[in-house]
């Protein structure tokens, strides 16, 4: 089976899974199509990446990643001292749907 390697990185205080947004995209239009929204409540957006937060949304998008596409993911760990909070990704995705910005969608 062929394999996805995700960057995640650690922080002092949290963990965050590193997607790029050409990636997440279909994810998003299914967390949107079965009212989930809430399983990225708490991660963030960059012009390139979404960063998932660990606790339960990183995983979430790990399961479905591979089942979505027969490629088994895989993280490799790296530390850095916060990530850049750009803008709430749920913030983000609104914007989209509202005013068709495609930042995201």
């Amino acid at each position: 089976m062929r394999s996805k390697t995700f960057k995640f990185i650690t922080t002092a205080g949290h963990g965050y899974l590193v997607v790029p947004n050409v990636i997440i995209q279909k994810y998003i239009k299914e967390l949107i199509t079965t009212n989930k929204l809430s399983d990225i409540a708490y991660s963030y957006w960059q012009r390139k990446n979404c960063y998932l937060e660990e606790d339960c949304e990183a995983y979430k998008f790990l399961v479905w990643f591979e089942k979505d596409t027969g490629v088994k993911p895989k993280t490799k760990d790296t530390y850095q001292n916060d990530i850049n909070k750009t803008r709430p990704l749920s913030w983000i995705i609104g914007i989209d749907q509202k005013e068709g910005s495609n930042w995201i969608l």
